[in-house]
Parts: structure tokens; C-alpha cells; sequence
């Protein structure tokens, strides 16, 4: 069954896409650019800068920012990237993860940047956008912590910070 976007659902809403440059990430910033919204993704590669110059071509409005999750700061100049460039974030989408398939062999140090850019990331991410989303009137926070590479089950928890009217 193929979804059919919701013209200008989010029209003017500004949205944060970690790990959105490519994969699922990146299905996830083509589909809240077509119904509207403006969209930051982040990545840990160049790939962004090919995937941010395929957007705009098509016109949408679209930001890549190149950085680590797992680095806290670079949690922080994401969002107030995003805020100097869209306005208040009210859509949040944590996508980026970093697992570690080693199972038994994994170190410390690996399991460590696993919590550090997934559940922690996470974290520090909604903990920052919630005031703004709550000053705005509401917004809506989903969390993907499935990879392709390391699962075939997909999970996804969207969090509503309070109903937002544009949010059916």
C-alpha cells in the first residue's frame, strides 16, 4: 500500500531529522518535505551534502548539518541550527543510532557508543525541543531505533507533546 502525502499537513513547521541523509532517515525527511515542512537532517557522512543538494533542486527547503549525536553539543547546535533557520522546532524525528553487532565480543567502549547517539541522544534532543514544541502550542517527537543492517522488526514510539490542531 503506498502512503500519499497530505499536502501542506506541515506547512511552515520546522522539523529535525537525525540521522535523516540517507536509509529510512532520509524516507523520513523526502516525506515530511512533501507535505510541507521545513526540514534539518543530520548525518555522519558527506552523504547529506549530495542528498541536501538532491532536495533543494526539487525545491524543498531542506538543511543538512554534518555531526555526532553522541556529542552533546553537537545535539544542542542542531537544534539551535534548526531554530536560527526555521523558527521553533515542533516535529522531531530521533533516527540516528549506532548499534553495535558484536554481541559478546563488544567492548565497553562499544556498548558505550551505542547509549552515547542512541537512547542519550534521544534524550538530550527531546529535552531540548520539548519547550519550544510546548510553547508553540504542541508538537509531535517519534523515535526509530530499527536499522536495516541489524534488524528486520521496525519500531517507532511517536511521543504528542500535547495535541497540536494541525496533529490527526
Amino acid at each position: 500500500m503506498a502512503h500519499t502525502p497530505v499536502r501542506h499537513r506541515f506547512a511552515g513547521r520546522a522539523a529535525i531529522v537525525t540521522g535523516g541523509a540517507q536509509g529510512i532517515g532520509r524516507a523520513i525527511t523526502d516525506e515530511l518535505l512533501k507535505e510541507g515542512a521545513r526540514v534539518l537532517f543530520t548525518g555522519l557522512s558527506r552523504a547529506g551534502e549530495t542528498t541536501q543538494a538532491e532536495l533543494r533542486a526539487t525545491g524543498h527547503d531542506a538543511t543538512f548539518l554534518r555531526g555526532d549525536h553522541a556529542d552533546e553539543a553537537f545535539c544542542r547546535g542542531a537544534v539551535d541550527a534548526a531554530v536560527a533557520k526555521y523558527g521553533p522546532v515542533t516535529l522531531l524525528v530521533n533516527n540516528a543510532f549506532s548499534f553495535t553487532a558484536k554481541a559478546m565480543t563488544a567492548t565497553t567502549a562499544d556498548w558505550m557508543r551505542s547509549f552515547e547517539a542512541g537512547p542519550l541522544a534521544y534524550a538530550r534532543m527531546v529535552q531540548t525541543v520539548a519547550p519550544m514544541m510546548e510553547a508553540a502550542g504542541g508538537g509531535a517527537s517519534s523515535t526509530c531505533p530499527a536499522s536495516p543492517r541489524t534488524s528486520r522488526r521496525r519500531t517507532a514510539g511517536p511521543t504528542t507533546l500535547r495535541r497540536a490542531p494541525w496533529a490527526s
